[in-house]
């Protein structure tokens, strides 16, 4: 939307909120994908869709992860998917205060149920809260990376152009998030995971900030710090691409009406056609993927052999991506013997036979 300086901008369109599975790298097909109403808040609408995925027969008796970003990192989502057993969330926090589950007892009365109060940033915290009696500025709070973590762990990954990042993590366990809009924190810890990623080279970090992670659930113990991040986290990333392939080949945002019902419509005829497309990728043939027009890549992303290390997570990859299924499912659609599809043929009537006179319309 163009917006005139000095005015509010005016965002026009319809938000939703979309729930996906992570089958294999670069695959995250939305299994929910539903509008958010205006009189609805999307944290309550994602927690919705998420509590009919744990609770359906599909997961009965499994364990489902599922990671979220910064936009669910707090009270309102974490606090009610503690009550599922076998739910964990890894969610990305945003810089934030986060205590230490060891109880105080210089309170002078009962003690206290959070403990020492850390940041979550590299340095230590300067606040602008004054004493009122002496009008001095507090103390600043410590940098959660000045507490000695519980685990540790590092290795190292290559990207396609031959760069090496190490990975460093670290294990702070059992933290806790203060209480929020009536959403009760004080008996659900969770283990914050700090992600660092370094140049081997240079030896310089790479991101200014580090990733806060909360892996968050009661069987939380059962992911370990490594499968935290690479295999669950990092695959989250998936979803971004499948977004953009959903707005450009799916007409997402082309597809404009100003009857919602229509459009509520629509988006289960997207999570339909991306099903479709997962499943004709595992029954596609070399010849149907190679490139259509001269000017198409000569060599196609699907050729990239399984010992080949992506990106983002350590997992190969073992078939095309949706946006080369899209480009050979025209060719591959075209092989399916045509006539279960095809009109059946009807027998001519005999007709009227000559002199017949039909009466006439009555008007």
């Amino acid at each position: 939307n163009e917006t005139i300086a000095g005015n509010k901008p005016v965002e026009i369109g319809y938000l939703l909120s979309s729930l996906n599975i992570g089958f294999e790298p670069k695959w995250s097909i939305p299994v929910s994908l539903v509008r958010v109403k205006s009189f609805e808040r999307a944290i309550a609408k994602g927690c919705g869709q998420l509590e009919a995925l744990v609770q359906s027969a599909a997961c009965a008796g499994k364990l489902v992860v599922n990671s979220a970003d910064s936009g669910y990192g707090h009270a309102a989502f974490i606090a009610p998917m503690q009550a599922h057993k076998n739910l964990v969330n890894v969610v990305r926090l945003r810089m934030c205060n986060v205590w230490s589950s060891d109880p105080r007892a210089d309170t002078g009365g009962a003690n206290g149920i959070y403990g020492q109060t850390y940041h979550l940033r590299r340095v230590d915290a300067q606040t602008k809260y004054k004493d009122p009696k002496t009008g001095e500025l507090a103390p600043a709070k410590p940098s959660i990376c000045t507490r000695l973590a519980d685990k540790t762990e590092s290795y190292e990954i290559t990207t396609r152009r031959g760069k090496v990042i190490e990975i460093h993590l670290s294990l702070h366990n059992n933290m806790m998030k203060r209480s929020e809009k009536g959403h009760n924190m004080k008996d659900k810890p969770f283990d914050l995971v700090i992600v660092e990623a370094t140049n081997k080279q240079t030896g310089k970090v790479m991101f200014s900030k580090p990733i806060y992670l909360a892996v968050c659930g009661q069987r939380k113990s059962e992911i370990s710090l490594r499968q935290a991040y690479e295999e669950h986290y990092a695959h989250r990333y998936d979803i971004e691409p499948n977004n953009r392939f959903v707005k450009q080949q799916l007409l997402l945002e082309k597809f404009a009406t100003p009857i919602a019902d229509h459009f509520d419509m629509w988006l289960s005829v997207v999570c339909l056609a991306e099903t479709l497309l997962l499943l004709t990728s595992s029954d596609l043939s070399t010849e149907q993927l190679k490139p259509k027009k001269k000017w198409h890549r000569t060599t196609p992303q699907t050729t990239i052999s399984q010992t080949t290390t992506p990106k983002i997570t350590g997992l190969p990859i073992t078939r095309p991506s949706i946006a080369n299924t899209r480009k050979a499912a025209e060719s591959f659609f075209l092989t399916f013997d045509q006539k279960p599809f095809l009109p059946k043929k009807s027998k001519k009537g005999n007709g009227r036979e000559q002199g017949t006179q039909m009466p006439p319309k009555p008007r």
